[in-house]
């Protein structure tokens, strides 16, 4: 294995190993009651109602998700056969894509 795949298997992970931790003790400490904290971990995710195939999007900010009013609404009109899943990075922009997109499904990442 090369001197530059190890170093960064050994870089990710202890990001992990410090992120996590960190993270946990951070939500505790503010005292934040955010029901979507454990989305950042991939638990507690939303599931799809139906076995529709989907379409995944993401919107790291809310600049971003706004942006992609268009694209969604092209989508809807051109595979409505298809789920719109959503994701974004922060609390905004999720609150953006939950009330003006309206996706069939959206999370945190």
């Amino acid at each position: 294995m090369s001197p530059v795949k190890l170093l960064l298997i050994l870089y990710n992970a202890l990001l992990l190993l410090l992120y996590v931790p960190v993270a946990l003790v951070w939500r505790f400490l503010m005292r934040k009651n955010n029901p979507r904290f454990w989305q950042r971990f991939g638990l507690g995710l939303p599931r799809a109602k139906n076995s529709k195939p989907s379409i995944w999007l993401h919107g790291a900010s809310v600049g971003e998700s706004r942006s992609l009013t268009g694209t969604v609404a092209t989508l809807r009109q051109d595979y409505p056969e298809y789920n719109i899943l959503i994701s974004t990075f922060t609390e905004t922009g999720y609150d953006v894509v939950t009330k003006e997109l309206q996706p069939d499904i959206q999370f945190l990442l």
